[in-house]
């Protein structure tokens, strides 16, 4: 706490209303230092005063009447002007003392460790469809099919087919149409093959009953299947009793992608940062995106608090105010930039680097 000089002045001088007098004296009971310097300043007016000090009295001409004062008083005098100087230097720079400890909210002392890699994740959970208008909509390409089942968390439907063949056709244009069946078919990742394209252990001998049908989970690991041309009803039942007991949410996944394709591409940190807490929750591939992405900006925070600190010591506080400053704009908005913020006004309030507390 910095205190009035000329304050304490009229208070020795007996220039203060009784009420704030009282006031002053019960804050010298409270602060030795201020009791201290109050002391020593009645010290130098005692040892200089010949007449009663004039109302416009100041620290300085105190001073000048401490110069002007007998040789024999000097000594003393120039000690007591000295702590006198001293007392008021440091009453007046709060920001030579301890500085308040900054309790973070966001970023842990603990050393984090290097955030993993965010995972893969198939961009086509932006655009999937079980079914349209002209039937069942079915990915082509094994690996992009088994991406988004696992992305998922869904089995696939494999329909393996071959060119001209008249049962492979009717089930594109009749079964694959049926109401029952597509609403049997939305809880699969639906994969069409050309008998040519698909794996090995999944070819069957052509002339052996056709189209072929599997089950296969997110691994392409077949689980169960049946051969040949059946009716849509049966298409359908075969589904429905191999479907998850989970029901497909692919509204929520296709809304979860969307936000996680805007958070990559915003710039805006703050706006980055709630889109990725937005997707975190999830408990899919999408949902580990998003947290390492998080856990990658809370690493980054802390890094630079960590930095800043050892600047503090070996460079000065100028260079940890710089690069807290240069951290909080490159997350600013976010929890972590606040967290960074707080200490950055302590290191320019105090001119020390604080204490941190979680």
């Amino acid at each position: 706490m910095s205190h009035d000089l000329e304050r304490i002045r009229d208070y020795v001088e007996g220039r203060l209303p009784e009420a704030e007098r009282e006031a002053f004296a019960a804050e010298m009971r409270r602060d030795a230092s201020l009791l201290e310097l109050v002391e020593t300043y009645e010290m130098v007016v005692r040892a200089t005063a010949d007449a009663a000090p004039a109302a416009t009295t100041t620290f300085g001409d105190v001073m000048v009447r401490a110069r002007a004062a007998p040789r024999w008083r000097r000594p003393v005098l120039a000690a007591a002007a000295l702590l006198l100087a001293v007392g008021a230097f440091v009453l007046a720079r709060p920001a030579l003392r301890t500085p308040e400890p900054v309790t973070l909210t966001s970023i842990p002392l603990a050393l984090l460790p290097a955030p993993e890699p965010p995972p893969d994740w198939p961009p086509e959970l932006l655009r999937h469809e079980t079914a349209d208008a002209d039937g069942l909509v079915w990915y082509d390409d094994m690996d992009t099919a088994l991406a988004v089942a696992k992305a998922a968390k869904r089995p696939v439907f494999l329909f393996v087919h071959f060119q001209g063949c008249p049962w492979c056709e009717e089930f594109r244009d009749v079964q694959c149409r049926d109401a029952r069946v597509k609403e049997a078919a939305d809880p699969f990742v639906l994969l069409a093959l050309d008998w040519r394209k698909a794996p090995a252990e999944l070819r069957e001998d052509p002339n052996d009953g056709w189209p072929l049908f599997d089950l296969l989970d997110a691994d392409g690991k077949r689980t169960d299947g049946f051969k040949g041309l059946v009716p849509a009803a049966k298409v359908a039942a075969w589904l429905e009793k191999r479907a998850p007991s989970a029901p497909p949410d692919w509204e929520g996944l296709r809304g979860a992608a969307r936000r996680l394709e805007e958070a990559e591409a915003a710039e805006d940190p703050a706006a980055r940062f709630a889109l990725y807490r937005q997707v975190a929750a999830a408990d899919n591939v999408l949902g580990k995106v998003a947290q390492a992405r998080i856990a990658a900006m809370q690493k980054e925070a802390q890094d630079a608090l960590f930095a800043a600190r050892d600047d503090a010591s070996r460079l000065g506080t100028a260079a940890a105010a710089d690069r807290l400053g240069a951290a909080t704009g490159s997350l600013r908005g976010t929890p972590y930039a606040d967290d960074l913020e707080k200490v950055r006004a302590s290191l320019g309030k105090n001119g020390s680097f604080p204490e941190l507390k979680e």
